[in-house]
């Protein structure tokens, strides 16, 4: 099975990639949050939604979106509102349209560009970056762009997850969740030396 941080990674390769709004990016990413396997996709009847087909690995049986208590793909890719929903929780979302960024990105033409954070992180005024790090996502229109910051966003919350035990993760003075920086909490000041310094 397909390592769920590679496929968020590869999912927003695909969203930059594509030139508009489109109803297989929609289903692929409503698969890829609800742990399915993409098989398919049709307009939802009399909607504006997307039916998915899919299955739940590891079963093989050909399931669709709606009757068994899963609501259709929302417009992920052609609606902002949509897009927003895909931001991972205590964290927050800028978007530009400069030019600026898409020439030094290597993009062809400008269009969007989506910058995910952590809610209260600063940003450069100057360049429009953010101090912490961020996922950034390009894409032909805003709601791409978006979503393929939010995809990066996500996979990194899954990494975070994964290393949950490693002493560069969390403050216990603070209870900030976010990396550790230089072995200090960026938000306390707090100070975690390395093990082996700490001990006798």
């Amino acid at each position: 099975m397909t390592d769920p941080m590679t496929s968020l990674e590869s999912l927003a390769a695909q969203v930059e990639a594509a030139d508009g709004p489109s109803r297989e990016l929609d289903a692929r990413i409503w698969c890829a949050l609800n742990g399915k396997r993409y098989l398919g996709h049709n307009q939802a009847y009399n909607s504006t939604e997307t039916q998915v087909e899919f299955t739940e690995p590891p079963k093989r049986r050909r399931m669709v979106s709606g009757p068994y208590g899963l609501t259709h793909a929302v417009q992920y890719t052609a609606s902002i509102d949509a897009a927003m929903t895909l931001v991972p929780a205590g964290m927050t979302w800028s978007l530009d349209e400069g030019p600026l960024h898409w020439i030094l990105a290597g993009k062809a033409k400008p269009a969007g560009r989506a910058q995910i954070h952590r809610v209260g992180d600063y940003i450069n005024s100057v360049t429009g970056d953010l101090a912490e790090v961020s996922e950034h996502g390009f894409g032909a229109n805003p709601a791409l762009a978006i979503c393929a910051a939010a995809l990066r966003a996500r996979a990194r919350s899954l990494v975070g997850e994964g290393e949950a035990d490693n002493d560069e993760w969390g403050c216990d003075h603070c209870r900030n969740d976010g990396r550790l920086e230089f072995g200090r909490c960026p938000k306390c000041d707090a100070e975690f030396p390395e093990e082996d310094e700490a001990r006798p």
